[in-house]
This record gives structure tokens, C-alpha cells and sequence, in this order.
């Protein structure tokens, strides 16, 4: 016999992650799963580091010339991760 005050899990889950605060850590961890989509393969290849922190995404690129390709996009990156991500995340972009 089924109950009447059943839930799916999937809402469950959403409202313990809500409850936690944890979205913006999801949305976070998201950019690294989508960092070759947003910048292309060679280019994420030789990426370092990511770090978000604060609104503002540090990157760490392991060559010049990546360096130098990222300068050239560095300020349309946010808009293209958050529109990638459907959140306002990262408001400024840091390259190291």
C-alpha cells in the first residue's frame, strides 16, 4: 500500500541541498566538468588550476601561450560560463 505523503527523491534531495547551502558549491563544481566545452580541449588541457573564490575564477594556465590565448577571452569568460551554467557565478575572471 502506497502513502499519501510520498515524495520522488530527486525533491528530497534538492531541499536538503537547498537547506545546506550547497547550490553554489554544485554550480562551482560544475565549471570544471564544462572547462574543455567553454574554452576547447587544447586549451583545457594545459590548464593548471581552477579556483573559484568570491565570485572571481582563478586561472592557472601551464604555458605562455595558453596564457596569452586566455587574456584574449578574459572578459566575455564570465558571461559565457554563467550562461553555460544558467547562474551568475562568476562575476570576474584572475589569470595567475
Amino acid at each position: 500500500m502506497r502513502r499519501s505523503n510520498t515524495e520522488p527523491l530527486g525533491h528530497i534531495i534538492h531541499r536538503l541541498i537547498a537547506s545546506y547551502g550547497w547550490e553554489s558549491k554544485l554550480k562551482e563544481a560544475e565549471i570544471y566538468e564544462v572547462w574543455s566545452e567553454i574554452v576547447g580541449k587544447e586549451i583545457a588541457l594545459k590548464t593548471g588550476k581552477l579556483a573559484l573564490a568570491n565570485g572571481v575564477l582563478f586561472i592557472y594556465p601551464n604555458s605562455s601561450v595558453v596564457r596569452m590565448e586566455l587574456i584574449k577571452i578574459k572578459e566575455i569568460l564570465p558571461e559565457i560560463i554563467n550562461r553555460r551554467l544558467e547562474d551568475n557565478i562568476v562575476e570576474e575572471v584572475v589569470i595567475r
